[in-house]
């Protein structure tokens, strides 16, 4: 029985350093969108029109905005213009979305570790019955 609830423990400590790593990917990724949400704010602000503009891995060109409007990919591959507080909107509901998603792998790594604190339990009362019939 010993080997039965160690290969449950086991299974559920495999589950619950899984969903750590998903919940860290949830937190990166949220807080990315945060500072996203902020960088929108500066640039709405922003009098200067000359800027660096990334190109990808680590590449930026020297821009000049020529206008507050966004170019925002919606899926698919399509793009549309939206202003800077639209913008704002979208990136305010993937944050709540991704918060919910983050709640629900919290609550589920909270119910893997009561699972595996009560496997834990039975195995140190099965233990301790074990130790007793022995002496």
């Amino acid at each position: 029985m010993d080997a039965e609830l160690i290969y449950k423990a086991q299974t559920i400590q495999k589950e619950i350093e899984e969903m750590q790593t998903h919940a860290q990917l949830i937190d990166r990724e949220l807080s990315e969108l945060q500072q996203f949400k902020k960088d929108l704010v500066v640039l709405e602000k922003r009098e200067e029109k000359g800027m660096l503009s990334s190109l990808g891995k680590g590449v930026f060109l020297k821009t000049e905005a020529v206008s507050k409007e966004l170019f925002v990919e919606v899926g698919a591959g399509i793009v549309v213009k939206k202003t800077s507080a639209q913008t704002q909107e979208v990136i305010e509901q993937q944050i709540k979305k991704i918060s919910e998603a983050r709640l629900h792998t919290i609550s589920k790594l909270e119910l893997y570790h009561q699972a595996l604190r009560q496997i834990i339990q039975t195995i140190q009362q099965e233990q301790q019955a074990h130790g007793k019939k022995e002496a």
